[in-house]
Protein backbone atom coordinates (compact mmCIF):
# COMPACT_ATOMS: atom_id res chain seq x y z
CA UNK A 1 0.00 0.00 0.00
CA UNK A 2 2.66 2.67 0.62
CA UNK A 3 4.16 2.16 -3.26
CA UNK A 4 1.04 2.71 -4.17
CA UNK A 5 1.03 6.05 -2.57
CA UNK A 6 4.69 6.59 -3.80
CA UNK A 7 3.93 6.68 -7.10
CA UNK A 8 3.66 9.87 -8.67
CA UNK A 9 1.64 8.75 -11.77
CA UNK A 10 -0.83 7.85 -9.54
CA UNK A 11 -0.95 10.48 -7.12
CA UNK A 12 -1.58 12.41 -10.41
CA UNK A 13 -4.28 10.49 -11.42
CA UNK A 14 -5.76 10.90 -7.77
CA UNK A 15 -5.67 14.29 -7.26
CA UNK A 16 -7.27 14.69 -10.69
CA UNK A 17 -10.21 11.95 -9.86
CA UNK A 18 -10.44 14.28 -6.50
CA UNK A 19 -10.82 17.55 -7.86
CA UNK A 20 -13.28 16.40 -10.64
CA UNK A 21 -15.49 14.88 -8.12
CA UNK A 22 -15.27 18.14 -6.23
CA UNK A 23 -16.01 20.06 -9.12
CA UNK A 24 -18.90 17.45 -9.81
CA UNK A 25 -20.20 17.70 -6.15
CA UNK A 26 -20.14 20.87 -6.05
CA UNK A 27 -22.13 21.56 -8.98
CA UNK A 28 -24.34 18.66 -8.20
CA UNK A 29 -25.24 20.88 -4.33
CA UNK A 30 -25.48 24.32 -6.34
CA UNK A 31 -28.23 22.44 -8.60
CA UNK A 32 -29.91 20.35 -5.36
CA UNK A 33 -29.93 24.11 -4.12
CA UNK A 34 -31.59 25.64 -7.09
CA UNK A 35 -34.21 23.42 -7.17
CA UNK A 36 -34.44 23.53 -3.21
CA UNK A 37 -35.23 27.34 -3.54
CA UNK A 38 -37.38 26.60 -6.43
CA UNK A 39 -39.62 24.37 -4.63
CA UNK A 40 -39.53 26.51 -1.54
CA UNK A 41 -41.17 29.42 -4.32
CA UNK A 42 -43.49 27.28 -4.99
CA UNK A 43 -44.83 25.56 -1.72
CA UNK A 44 -44.81 29.40 -0.67
CA UNK A 45 -47.30 30.14 -3.51
CA UNK A 46 -48.91 27.09 -3.52
CA UNK A 47 -49.89 27.92 0.19
CA UNK A 48 -51.20 31.38 -0.51
CA UNK A 49 -53.27 30.25 -3.16
CA UNK A 50 -55.09 27.91 -0.93
CA UNK A 51 -55.52 30.39 1.93
CA UNK A 52 -56.75 33.19 -0.45
CA UNK A 53 -59.34 30.44 -2.05
CA UNK A 54 -60.39 29.49 1.11
CA UNK A 55 -61.53 33.29 1.77
CA UNK A 56 -63.38 32.74 -1.07
CA UNK A 57 -66.40 31.36 0.73
CA UNK A 58 -70.05 31.99 0.35
CA UNK A 59 -71.01 32.02 3.79
CA UNK A 60 -74.60 30.71 4.58
CA UNK A 61 -75.78 34.33 5.60
CA UNK A 62 -74.36 35.41 2.06
CA UNK A 63 -75.85 32.26 0.32
CA UNK A 64 -79.28 33.12 2.31
CA UNK A 65 -79.55 36.74 1.46
CA UNK A 66 -78.62 36.09 -2.31
CA UNK A 67 -81.10 33.41 -2.59
CA UNK A 68 -84.22 35.39 -1.12
CA UNK A 69 -83.25 38.52 -3.38
CA UNK A 70 -83.05 36.30 -6.77
CA UNK A 71 -86.10 34.37 -5.81
CA UNK A 72 -88.16 37.76 -6.38
CA UNK A 73 -86.64 38.78 -9.64
CA UNK A 74 -86.70 38.25 -13.10
CA UNK A 75 -84.97 35.16 -14.27
CA UNK A 76 -82.77 35.11 -16.98
CA UNK A 77 -80.02 32.40 -18.50
CA UNK A 78 -76.41 33.64 -17.52
CA UNK A 79 -72.97 31.92 -17.79
CA UNK A 80 -70.40 31.75 -14.61
CA UNK A 81 -66.86 32.48 -15.70
CA UNK A 82 -64.08 32.24 -13.31
CA UNK A 83 -60.02 31.75 -12.81
CA UNK A 84 -59.22 28.67 -11.12
CA UNK A 85 -58.83 29.93 -7.85
CA UNK A 86 -62.17 31.36 -7.72
CA UNK A 87 -63.77 28.00 -9.40
CA UNK A 88 -65.00 26.90 -6.19
CA UNK A 89 -66.59 30.44 -5.19
CA UNK A 90 -68.11 30.89 -8.71
CA UNK A 91 -69.88 27.43 -8.46
CA UNK A 92 -70.94 28.10 -5.28
CA UNK A 93 -72.52 31.55 -6.83
CA UNK A 94 -73.98 29.24 -9.58
CA UNK A 95 -75.57 27.31 -7.39
CA UNK A 96 -77.52 30.04 -5.98
CA UNK A 97 -78.88 31.40 -9.23
CA UNK A 98 -79.67 27.88 -9.72
CA UNK A 99 -81.68 27.30 -6.78
CA UNK A 100 -83.50 30.77 -7.51
CA UNK A 101 -84.34 29.82 -10.64
CA UNK A 102 -82.03 31.32 -13.26
CA UNK A 103 -80.32 29.15 -16.07
CA UNK A 104 -76.55 28.97 -15.46
CA UNK A 105 -75.67 27.56 -19.33
CA UNK A 106 -72.65 27.06 -18.93
CA UNK A 107 -69.82 27.56 -16.34
CA UNK A 108 -65.95 28.33 -17.45
CA UNK A 109 -62.84 28.82 -15.88
CA UNK A 110 -60.00 31.05 -18.16
CA UNK A 111 -56.70 30.89 -17.78
CA UNK A 112 -55.46 33.86 -15.25
CA UNK A 113 -55.93 37.46 -16.22
CA UNK A 114 -53.13 40.36 -15.59
CA UNK A 115 -55.31 43.13 -14.37
CA UNK A 116 -57.17 42.43 -11.27
CA UNK A 117 -60.51 44.58 -12.00
CA UNK A 118 -62.51 45.87 -8.93
CA UNK A 119 -65.05 44.88 -7.74
CA UNK A 120 -64.16 41.17 -8.34
CA UNK A 121 -67.34 40.05 -9.43
CA UNK A 122 -68.82 41.58 -12.65
CA UNK A 123 -71.88 41.03 -14.12
CA UNK A 124 -71.04 41.59 -18.61
CA UNK A 125 -74.43 42.60 -20.18
CA UNK A 126 -73.63 41.80 -23.67
CA UNK A 127 -75.21 43.64 -26.89
CA UNK A 128 -77.82 46.15 -24.85
CA UNK A 129 -77.39 50.14 -24.55
CA UNK A 130 -78.36 49.45 -20.91
CA UNK A 131 -78.65 46.58 -18.21
CA UNK A 132 -81.64 44.84 -18.45
CA UNK A 133 -83.62 44.98 -15.36
CA UNK A 134 -82.51 40.85 -14.57
CA UNK A 135 -78.92 42.45 -14.31
CA UNK A 136 -79.48 45.49 -12.23
CA UNK A 137 -81.17 42.76 -9.69
CA UNK A 138 -78.91 40.72 -9.79
CA UNK A 139 -75.72 43.48 -8.74
CA UNK A 140 -78.58 44.65 -6.27
CA UNK A 141 -78.49 41.02 -4.31
CA UNK A 142 -74.94 40.53 -4.66
CA UNK A 143 -74.01 43.99 -3.13
CA UNK A 144 -77.01 43.24 -0.83
CA UNK A 145 -75.41 40.00 0.14
CA UNK A 146 -72.00 41.63 0.97
CA UNK A 147 -70.34 40.44 -2.63
CA UNK A 148 -69.58 43.71 -4.49
CA UNK A 149 -70.51 43.65 -8.03
CA UNK A 150 -70.32 45.89 -10.77
CA UNK A 151 -72.31 46.12 -14.55
CA UNK A 152 -70.50 46.12 -17.37
CA UNK A 153 -71.68 46.86 -20.81
CA UNK A 154 -70.30 45.88 -23.37
CA UNK A 155 -71.08 46.38 -26.96
CA UNK A 156 -69.32 43.87 -29.33
CA UNK A 157 -69.25 40.63 -28.72
CA UNK A 158 -65.50 39.42 -29.78
CA UNK A 159 -62.66 42.15 -29.64
CA UNK A 160 -63.74 43.97 -26.69
CA UNK A 161 -61.81 45.21 -23.98
CA UNK A 162 -62.01 45.56 -20.24
CA UNK A 163 -60.13 48.26 -17.73
CA UNK A 164 -57.72 48.62 -21.03
CA UNK A 165 -56.65 44.93 -21.51
CA UNK A 166 -58.18 42.24 -23.39
CA UNK A 167 -61.18 41.09 -21.99
CA UNK A 168 -60.80 37.47 -19.81
CA UNK A 169 -64.15 36.40 -21.18
CA UNK A 170 -65.40 34.70 -24.40
CA UNK A 171 -67.22 37.93 -25.21
CA UNK A 172 -68.47 35.58 -28.41
CA UNK A 173 -70.85 34.00 -25.42
CA UNK A 174 -74.73 33.08 -26.50
CA UNK A 175 -75.95 34.69 -23.46
CA UNK A 176 -76.60 38.43 -22.68
CA UNK A 177 -75.39 38.11 -18.72
CA UNK A 178 -71.86 36.91 -18.21
CA UNK A 179 -70.67 36.55 -14.08
CA UNK A 180 -67.26 36.96 -13.87
CA UNK A 181 -66.05 36.21 -10.75
CA UNK A 182 -62.23 37.78 -10.69
CA UNK A 183 -59.25 36.17 -9.14
CA UNK A 184 -58.43 37.22 -5.31
CA UNK A 185 -56.79 40.51 -4.67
Amino acid sequence: MSTLFNSLETMEKLRITIRFLTVAFGVIITMLSVLAFVADRRIATLQKEREIAALRVLKREQRDRLLEMLKGSLKSAIEVVAMPETDRFATEIASVLNDAGWTVTQRIVVPEWRETPSPLIIIYVLGFDSPPLQATDLEKALDASGLPANLSLVRGRATETVFGAPAPIPLSSKQSLVLYVARNP
